[in-house]
């Protein structure tokens, strides 16, 4: 992800999606991942950017523990002390949501 503060950034993992994955509001973003919640990992942001899975680390697959085929929902939550539409301290990047095969 980028165009993010530099902060501590939580990706997380979920089994279903917020409202049919409309999401519901959480911070100053929407919360689209929900369900059975998963923290896959605690990455630093520098420069604007955070990614995870990194070289090292454990698939999102296998971080994530995904036994069965079918979609999980994927997000990442950040600080970030400026409010732009709540006065929340953090915010949520967009989500992405990853069926996955047999």
């Amino acid at each position: 992800m980028t165009n993010v503060p530099n902060s501590t950034v939580l990706f997380f993992q979920g089994t279903t999606g917020v409202a049919s994955g409309a999401g519901a509001v959480f911070g100053d973003g929407l919360r689209c991942a929900g369900g059975n919640i998963r923290r896959l990992a605690t990455k630093a942001a520098v420069g604007g950017s955070a990614s995870y899975p990194r070289a090292g680390d454990l698939s999102s697959s296998s971080c994530g523990q995904v036994a069965a085929p079918g979609p999980r929902w994927y997000q990442a939550w950040y600080r970030n002390s400026v409010s732009f539409c709540t006065p929340s301290t953090f915010n949520l990047s967009n989500a992405l949501v990853v069926d996955w095969s047999s």
